[in-house]
């Protein structure tokens, strides 16, 4: 992918906002920062979407400092304070592990799948597993950070 465009699972889940745009929702909440030197951030990248099939950019609000999934949690409850909950977009394979980190942050939520129905493909059981990967490391960093009472690692997961 190149600089300014835009991937397969990024358009659907922007697809998916366009939907709940036109359905009713005020502000569409980008999140994500730049993920190669000199390129522009992936909020950025969605913005620039979205503006292109007639989403105003006074209904975007950009969150350009997150390098990954954690981040982009934080970030948007820092970002939203009261503004909860709020819907999260994101694929499918993706989803399983939103909900733990949005879990362990405290952050009221609701999934919304990008996709319109589950596909089963060989790659989409790599990206299963990769996932399943991450939320176990996730867990296991939470429950070690308790068990050892490190309270810096505990605040940066939760």
């Amino acid at each position: 992918m190149t600089d300014g465009e835009v991937g397969r699972d990024f358009c659907l889940r922007l697809e998916r906002a366009l939907a709940l745009y036109a359905a009713g929702a005020e502000t569409l909440l980008l999140l994500g920062g730049v993920t190669s030197a000199g390129s522009v951030s992936e909020a950025a990248r969605g913005a620039g979407f979205l503006e292109a099939h007639c989403v105003p950019s006074t209904a975007l609000r950009l969150e350009e400092r997150s390098r990954h999934t954690l981040e982009n949690l934080r970030h948007a409850r820092e970002f939203l304070g009261a503004e909860m909950p709020v819907t999260i977009v994101s694929n499918r394979y993706h989803l399983a592990r939103i909900a733990v980190m949005a879990d362990g942050l405290g952050m009221p939520y609701r999934l919304c799948a990008a996709e319109p129905h589950w596909q089963w493909s060989w790659p989409m059981a790599g990206r299963l597993l990769l996932e399943a990967l991450y939320v176990h490391w996730y867990l296991t960093g939470r429950h070690w950070a308790r068990l050892v009472r490190d309270r810096a690692s505990e605040a940066r997961i939760s």
